[in-house]
């Protein structure tokens, strides 16, 4: 059992709070530290111990007995015989055996601890269970509440533009009152909606703060994505087969009806009390002298009723026993019918999602077609283009409703099925697959209409036009308009001659370069007259062969203000040399300095020395940033110090694995930022975290699947996607395929 204290041990060994984003897998990483899990570990440990204590009370036990004897005896019989008196003191010691019953007792007394241990192993495995399924559930809230607010915002936004335009409408006789009370009604209602999803988030950031055990009042800083959870793909009957395996609980119940099955025998044996004694014994008596002895007993004692009390704890025990496989069997059928149900609502809520999706692009085709009309023919097209709207969003609610209730229903199902020895895929039928199989359209076309929103403007007289739909008749820029980049760490190659690297990223198709310099190679730049010539030589070749290379600048110390001075003097003694570009890949998290409550301040630096090199610069800047900075409090500082840094284009870091998930975040970061240029940062970095690095994939997988969907679902929205890193691109494996 000792194995069991070190896995608890291992599960309560977690990172703490980090200081970057929390992603749902290091939530879930942080499950052991619940209140409700911590509780029921320790009940766990609890019952353990004293189970052990029992196993150390069983067998033999060493006695000791010391005793003192005082006698008054006559002499003879006779009445007048003198009385003498004498004393004895003995000292015993031994060992005490049990046999028979009383062995049977201890084997009672063990089981009876050892079905404690289990009890509370049943209630550790449900609970750690129901925690990780509470965490994915409030995770899936708070990204289904979070979308619900942008689109909610996005009608929101329409009122100051709409009701106006009607208001002026009405009080000229063109628009009945009652029209426009039910107008002003729908954005009463998108506030109310508003308030809910507000409502449902809060509650959602409670349970997360629960079950991940975050006690710290700070705001969370969540990374809410799409919900990263694995997909279902077992045949029914596998799905089955593996449930009644793989379940802790039930093996547990499994384990208690083995010993409640021994412990029938036990409880019929163990009514009375056995022992074998044995030992040394040394008395003194006075007057006289020392004696020894060695002695042997065995000895039995049993109860008046001990047939009859054998016979009832047996039948009692029986009866247990009967119980517990009853239990068991009921948990069985609870899996099953759990399963059941659960394929069914998770088919339900595909079928949902499909029926909304299309609801959705029918509500976009006639939205398009009230906006042409509301263009070109005056009169009350103004309020069918809000009618318009108001369906757009309803029918995007829907979408996001149903996408949320799969989500929740996936997560209910990998209650049951997800443990570490269920194997990863299994033949037969497909039983369910991931909720998230509409999710990238239905995203594209909330964008369509996000992109839309912008486009209108209030009329002057009273009818209102709105500029031609862009978004849904222009085409769709190609993916082969996104160009590949990639970070170059080893760049003090380049000043000796290494020109390979070269051919090889043109052969990936690789078109940009941002290429870093250890400090030793920036001194053989500035004081090796050879080494400036290979690196000059090197990009001549480069842009022979259409590869840019910009200078890729990173120490965070020049964040600082005493570090500042020192990256615009480097930048200024470099600025003859024919780069591209500046690239400027400061992170301020990097300084240790840093902490939550101060990010701003840093943020606030960053751009400061990213302004005085733009200034320093002859070449175009561009700077890496963590999306953090483009979301939520820090976007409005962001936004603003970004305006006056002379920065050409930011590229965030979107370090997922999940093609979907980045794109859907870029996405977001993309609306947030405007006018703002923005690319993409991916990562293949060969030591990164599976969910960080694409690098499992190899170059087959990247560059035929999720390079290929990136750059279909960003362009004309990025201006490009850059590899973290060439050195680990060009260290992968071919093999792999599409994620």
């Amino acid at each position: 059992m000792v194995f069991r204290l070190a896995f608890l041990l291992v599960l309560l060994f977690v990172p703490a709070v980090s200081a970057s984003p929390l992603t749902l897998p290091e939530l879930e990483a942080r499950v052991p530290l619940g209140l409700e899990v911590l509780k029921a570990s320790e009940e766990l440990a609890a019952a353990h111990l004293a189970l052990e204590a029992v196993r150390e009370r069983s067998g033999a036990w060493f006695f000791a007995e010391l005793s003192a004897r005082g006698v008054n005896e006559p002499l003879s019989r006779s009445g007048s015989s003198q009385v003498e008196g004498y004393s004895s003191y003995s000292l015993r010691v031994g060992t005490r055996l049990p046999l028979f019953g009383s062995w049977h007792k201890e084997r009672i007394a063990e089981a009876e601890a050892r079905l404690a241990e289990l009890e509370a192993l049943r209630r550790f495995y449900y609970v750690k269970r129901a925690n990780l399924t509470a965490l994915r559930k409030a995770w899936v809230s708070l990204w289904t509440a979070r979308r619900r607010m942008e689109v909610l915002n996005g009608f929101l936004a329409l009122e100051g533009r709409f009701i106006p335009v009607m208001e002026a409408r009405a009080s000229q006789g063109f628009l009945l009152e009652s029209d426009l009370m039910e107008m002003k009604s729908w954005f009463l209602l998108a506030r109310r909606e508003a308030a809910a999803s507000k409502a449902v988030e809060d509650a959602a950031l409670g349970v997360i703060r629960r079950s991940a055990g975050i006690l710290n009042p700070l705001p969370l800083d969540l990374d809410v994505g799409v919900p990263p959870m694995k997909p279902v793909s077992l045949s029914c009957d596998e799905a089955l087969r593996i449930a009644r395996e793989f379940s802790g609980e039930l093996k547990a119940m499994r384990d208690a009806a083995d010993l409640r099955s021994s412990l029938v025998g036990h409880r019929a044996r163990g009514q009375y009390d056995s022992y074998l004694q044995g030992g040394f014994q040394i008395t003194k008596e006075s007057p006289g002298r020392y004696g020894e002895e060695a002695f042997v007993s065995l000895s039995f004692a049993f109860p008046e009723g001990e047939p009859k009390a054998a016979s009832l704890e047996a039948s009692a025990e029986i009866r247990r026993l009967n119980a517990l496989e009853a239990e068991m069997s009921a948990h069985r059928m609870g899996l099953e019918s759990y399963l059941a149900e659960g394929s069914s609502k998770f088919r339900y809520a595909l079928a949902q999602g499909e029926f909304s999706l299309a609801r959705l692009k029918a509500a976009l085709e006639a939205l398009r077609t009230a906006r042409l009309r509301h263009g070109a023919i005056p009169g009350d097209t103004a309020e069918r283009l809000l009618r318009a709207h108001l369906d757009v969003m309803n029918s995007a609610l829907a979408l996001i409703d149903a996408e949320g209730t799969g989500a929740q229903y996936h997560a209910e199902l990998l209650e049951v099925l997800e443990d570490p020895g269920i194997p990863s895929q299994a033949p037969g039928q497909v039983w369910a697959v991931t909720p998230m199989a509409l999710h990238a359209e239905g995203e594209r076309l909330i964008s369509l209409w996000f992109s839309g929103l912008s486009s209108f403007k209030a009329p002057s007289n009273g009818t209102g036009t709105y500029d031609r739909d862009v978004a849904a008749n222009r085409s769709k820029p190609s993916a082969d308009t996104v160009p590949l980049g990639a970070y170059m760490w080893g760049g003090d190659g380049l000043l000796k001659g290494g020109l390979h690297v070269l051919e090889e990223a043109n052969a990936l198709g690789i078109t940009a370069l941002r290429v870093s310099f250890t400090s030793q190679g920036v001194r053989e730049i500035l004081k090796n007259q050879g080494a400036r010539n290979n690196l000059i030589e090197a990009l001549r070749r480069a842009s022979d062969m259409g590869i840019k290379i910009e200078l890729c600048l990173g120490d965070p110390w020049w964040i600082t203000p005493e570090g500042r001075p020192h990256l615009v003097s480097l930048v200024s003694s470099l600025r003859d040399l024919p780069f591209e570009g500046l690239h400027l890949d400061l992170e301020p998290d990097q300084l240790e300095a840093v902490t939550p409550g101060n990010r701003v301040k840093y943020l606030r630096e960053t751009l400061e020395s990213v302004r005085a090199a733009a200034c320093a610069s002859p070449w175009r800047v561009s700077m890496a940033i963590h999306p953090r900075y483009l979301e939520g409090e820090f976007l409005p500082e962001t936004l603003g110090l970004l305006k006056v840094s002379g920065v050409q284009d930011v590229t965030c870091m979107i370090y997922v694995s999940n093609p979907l998930a980045a794109a859907e975040r870029m996405e977001r970061l993309v609306r947030a930022a405007g006018a703002v240029g923005l690319s993409m940062a991916v990562s293949v970095e060969r030591g990164g975290p599976p969910d960080e690095s694409f690098y499992p994939l190899g170059r087959m997988g990247l560059f035929s699947g999720v390079l290929p969907k990136l750059k279909e679902r960003l362009a004309g929205s990025v201006s490009g996607i850059w590899i973290q890193s060439l050195e680990d691109l060009l260290s992968m494996p071919e093999g792999g395929g599409p994620r």
